[in-house]
Parts: structure tokens; sequence; C-alpha cells
């Protein structure tokens, strides 16, 4: 059984997962909304050097026809703990956390 994360680790998890969403945030609703066809999937280099995998996924939000719920995965390695963080955007280009 593997140890828990030092505090320093959590802290560089956390930082990838906050650019990973401040990066999709900033792209227009038509692209976000091609995410529920398709989901993201893609390796990227953390600050401390390891490879993390981020999964972006998408669907509407019940009760509105136009609303989208953004899901952002972190994970490293096989049984690492993944992070997530959700937010939703809307056709007009807003978007806040759930």
């Amino acid at each position: 059984m593997g140890r828990e994360p030092f505090v320093w680790e959590v802290h560089l998890r956390q930082d990838v997962l906050d650019d990973a969403v401040d990066e999709l945030r900033r792209l227009p609703y038509p692209v976000l909304r091609e995410i529920i066809k398709v989901p993201l999937r893609r390796t990227t280099l953390g600050r401390d050097d390891r490879k993390y995998r981020l999964t972006v996924t998408a669907q509407r939000v019940s009760g509105t026809s136009e609303d989208i719920q953004i899901t952002v995965r972190l994970k490293r390695g096989w049984f690492g703990k993944t992070l997530r963080e959700s937010f939703i955007v809307s056709p007009a280009g807003t978007s806040h956390t759930p």
C-alpha cells in the first residue's frame, strides 16, 4: 500500500489541475460542446517532472437545453488518487463552478 502524498506533492497536483481548468475556461462554447461527443485525454508534465493523465468529459446539465457541465480529472499512476473539478458553461460564454 502506498504512502500518503506530502503536502507539496498535493499542491503540485492541484496546480496541474488548476492550469488545465483555466485553459478550458478560455475555450469558446462550441469547442467545449464537442467534448460531449469526444472526451479529451492527454498526458501532461507537472512542475515536478512527473507525467499526469488528464481526462475531460462534458454532459448537458439537466433542466437546461444549452448549459454544459465540464469535468476535469487528473490522475498520476495506476493507483494514484484522482483529483476532480467541474464547472458549468453556458452558450453566452460564462462559466461557474457548481
